[in-house]
C-alpha cells in the first residue's frame, strides 16, 4: 500500500495512492495445487496451479486455471429465461520466466477471463421477455458485452 500522490510511477489516477500486487516468481522449485468448491443453489468451482523449472537456474512456467459456476437464486419467470444473478467465471494464466544472466531478467504473462455476470439486484439486468416482438426496450440478436486487452511492460 502506497500513500500519497503516486502518479510518476502509477499514472494520474493514482492521486490518493495505490495498491501494488506483487505476485510470486516462480523458481527452482516445482509446486502445485488444486482445490474443489461445492454450495447452495448450484455453485461449485475448480482452480488450481503448477510452477516450476523448465531448465533448472535459467527458465521457470507457471499456469493456472479458475472456474466458477453459480445456478443463483432469483428465478426469472419469464418463459424459457433462467434466473437473473447466475454467474459463470472463468480464467487462464500463464507465465514464463527467464534468467539468461545474473543480472538481466525477462519476464512474460499472458491471460484470459470470461465472466457472465447475472444482475446482483432484485431489478432484471435487461427487460422481461413475454412478448420480445413488442417490447420496445429489446433489441433482438443483440447482447451486452464488453471486450478489453491489455498489458504491461516493465524495464527495472
Amino acid at each position: 500500500m502506497l500513500r500519497g500522490p503516486q502518479g510518476t510511477l502509477y499514472g494520474k489516477n493514482a492521486i490518493g495512492g495505490a495498491i501494488n500486487v506483487v505476485s510470486k516468481k516462480t523458481g527452482n522449485t516445482m509446486e502445485s495445487k488444486a482445490s474443489i468448491q461445492a454450495g447452495s443453489n448450484e455453485t461449485y468451482g475448480v482452480k488450481g496451479f503448477i510452477n516450476g523449472p523448465l531448465i533448472k537456474d535459467e527458465l521457470f512456467f507457471g499456469l493456472s486455471a479458475n472456474y466458477n459456476e453459480s445456478r443463483g437464486f432469483m428465478k426469472n419467470e419469464a418463459p424459457g429465461q433462467d434466473y437473473f444473478d447466475a454467474k459463470e467465471n472463468k480464467n487462464a494464466k500463464a507465465r514464463l520466466r527467464w534468467l539468461p544472466t545474473d543480472q538481466f531478467e525477462v519476464n512474460f504473462h499472458a491471460g484470459i477471463d470470461q465472466l457472465r455476470n447475472g444482475s446482483d439486484t432484485s431489478i432484471a439486468p435487461g427487460p422481461l421477455r413475454y412478448h420480445e416482438k413488442r417490447n420496445p426496450h429489446s433489441v433482438p440478436g443483440k447482447q451486452r458485452a464488453i471486450k478489453m486487452d491489455g498489458g504491461t511492460l516493465l524495464f527495472l
